[in-house]
């Protein structure tokens, strides 16, 4: 029997579709087709939908905790948020998904310990926009090593970074397309504020003189018809008010009458009023009917203050608050280093955006300095306050984009410092090297997604053959050793720095790694008939970046393999020929396989075993097989199985 997804699973699941349609911008020509962020954020939420399907189906049969389930969802909607708001910069160099996911690049993405959901959507990015500028990548060095330099800031930043995890978790949280109805929820449990009294409540307050209220209250007058928007207005005003008075430089007494009347009648409710009180509020306050109106409802709301709405959405607005506040500490670190300002200038430019904004800046002073979004949530909060903050904070979401972006960059680079430290072997920084013909060699490369990675050394191009022929026996590492030099140059183009004791190489403005196909009978095409199709694709990428005078690096594991050996090292030997035909070609091409190539032209040979070499490169051409020893073994380990 299918399970169908609950009305809440399929909401998340439109809202993840429809957050995808940030990345659309109208002003991009070729809006329609998704870039490779795009591509692969589209993916990664795909699989995180695949764990949450997995839950609801588990919890269907086994009645697993829902609240796992729902976790699930939540974390898959913030992070298509976060990938949302991230911007993905243009890329010169030409690459695909397969290509992506072949190299290793997810699991780098996934070792890298970033702290918050637009850390890891930065990553992301950066990952996915290799690039051939030098400056870009010389300026993502520049930012690695002010940590690797100094390793009190990288600390600091950690650690600051760290306090914000809740409060980015609150944010996103926030302006998921559920925070407004469970605003509405919250006020909708409070019948005695019915539509005529919160209106004539309205009206009384802006009927005052202007000299007293216009500073708290015309500029909220505007915020809607309904109860809700009605309600919170008035408890933002009364406790700005309230706030106003506090300060010795004010004594207008209407004012606090005005604070008094609109935080008790906007679901203050701090306790049930005494006898005794009720006449000093009358003598501060004009408006006895409304008054008395709000006394009555104060018991009322005194008794529902200990809602899990009211005290989760506090505690959001604390860990907001908290967020701006570590914000604000790092904007502090950096107008005293100069260093860390420089590059990082756009997080001084977002918090300074919403500092000097004159929707936002009083936003960021109710969160940074109100008592009310300090300590914990308890029966004495101000629920209205709470309810207006968090309206304005979906309000001014535009604003806080950027500073958003800003600390998931910061965020990236704390994280990527922090696990380059951890490897088992250093980093060095290096850069594409121009070259009339196109060259990589490396000394000791590894992946550092691999902790006990074997060390390779090769290098192709320049006074070696630009054709690499790698064989070998299977499961020792053939196809490792050539991804684990096609990941060094993209994270080289992405970074500019690379897991080796040596690693150069010229810029590569193509990088393809194409595996092993499977048949399409269905389509009508054998699995044979696809591998020529690739190998001729294949060839028409080698012509095209030859005449437009750039460097690919092609990777083709495996080719030809559905037909006998003899066919199928032909068919290999006449793509080789054909490439090297090639007029001005100056393409990287390595080939895994385990044909027996006689006819190779120039091209030269590594090979691996599974003895001492197993997963090293080494020169020479491979004559040796295990496939016979790997058959008889798994088919006695089975026999055994049976006694």
């Amino acid at each position: 029997m299918p399970i169908y997804p609950s009305p809440r699973h399929f909401c998340l699941l439109m809202m993840t579709i429809l957050s995808m349609g940030t990345f659309c911008v109208a002003e991009q020509s070729n809006c329609n087709k998704p870039t490779l962020y795009e591509e692969y954020t589209s993916k990664q939420l795909k699989q995180l939908m695949k764990k949450e399907n997995a839950c609801y189906a588990a919890r269907k049969i086994d009645g697993s905790n829902i609240t796992l389930c729902q976790e699930l969802a939540d974390e898959r909607i913030r992070q298509a948020i976060a990938y949302g708001f991230q911007k993905s910069d243009p890329s010169d160099v030409h690459t695909d998904i397969k290509t992506l996911n072949e190299i290793g690049v997810e699991k780098v993405i996934d070792a890298i310990p970033t702290t918050l959901n637009s850390g890891k959507a930065f990553i992301t990015a950066k990952l996915c926009t290799p690039t051939t500028i030098r400056e870009q990548i010389r300026s993502a060095q520049h930012k690695q090593q002010l940590f690797e330099q100094d390793d009190a800031l990288q600390e600091l930043c950690s650690s600051t970074l760290n306090d914000t995890k809740a409060g980015e978790k609150a944010l996103l949280n926030l302006w998921n397309h559920n925070a407004i109805s469970t605003m509405h929820k919250i006020l909708s449990k409070y019948p005695s504020f019915n539509n005529t009294s919160l209106n004539n409540a309205g009206i009384m307050l802006t009927s005052l003189p202007r000299t007293s209220i216009s500073a708290v209250v015309s500029a909220r007058a505007q915020a809607g018809p309904s109860d809700a928007d009605l309600a919170a207005n008035l408890a933002y005003s009364g406790a700005k008010a309230l706030e106003a008075y506090s300060n010795p430089n004010t004594t207008n007494l209407s004012l606090l009458g005005l604070g008094l009347v609109a935080t008790i009648a906007s679901l203050n409710g701090t306790s049930a009023i005494p006898d005794s009180t009720r006449p000093l509020l009358a003598g501060f306050c004009k408006f006895a009917p409304f008054i008395a109106l709000t006394l009555d409802t104060t018991q009322e709301l005194y008794a529902q203050r200990t809602n899990k709405d009211e005290t989760a959405l506090h505690q959001s607005l604390i860990d907001i608050a908290n967020y701006m506040r570590s914000a604000e500490k790092i904007y502090t670190v950096m107008q005293t280093n100069p260093a860390f300002k420089q590059e990082f200038p756009q997080f001084c430019t977002s918090y300074e955006q919403i500092r000097d904004d004159a929707k936002a800046a009083p936003l960021l002073d109710d969160l940074l300095h109100s008592p009310t979004f300090t300590g914990s949530p308890s029966i004495f909060s101000n629920i209205g306050r709470i309810t207006i903050t968090a309206r304005r904070l979906i309000d001014t979401k535009e604003k806080f984009d950027p500073l958003m972006q800003a600390m998931g960059e910061l965020d990236a680079y704390t994280s990527l410092v922090t696990f380059k430290k951890q490897a088992n072997s250093p980093f060095i920084y290096s850069q594409p090297e121009d070259s009339n013909q196109a060259f990589i060699k490396g000394v000791d490369v590894k992946h550092p997604a691999m902790a006990q990675c074997i060390p390779n050394t090769l290098t192709t191009g320049e006074n070696q053959p630009l054709t690499t022929v790698i064989t070998g026996p299977n499961g020792c590492g053939k196809s490792l050793g050539a991804k684990i030099y096609a990941f060094s140059v993209h994270f080289n183009q992405v970074f500019g720095t690379t897991q080796a004791t040596s690693f150069k190489h010229s810029p590569v403005h193509e990088l393809l790694y194409i595996a092993n196909s499977k048949a399409d009978e269905i389509g009508g095409k054998s699995r044979y008939e696809k591998e020529v199709s690739i190998i001729g694709k294949l060839f028409g990428r080698n012509i095209k970046t030859a005449r437009s005078h750039k460097t690919g690096f092609y990777i083709i594991d495996e080719p030809l393999t559905a037909t006998n050996g003899p066919s199928g090292a032909a068919g290999l030997e006449a793509y080789i020929q054909y490439v090297d035909d090639i007029p001005d070609n100056n393409n990287i091409r390595f080939i895994i396989t385990h044909h027996d190539l006689k006819n190779t032209g120039d091209a030269q040979h590594y090979q691996v075993d599974d003895g001492e070499n197993k997963y090293r490169l080494v020169p020479g051409k491979s004559t040796y097989s295990n496939a016979l020893r790997l058959v008889i073994a798994e088919l006695e380990r089975r026999a055994a199985l049976l006694e």
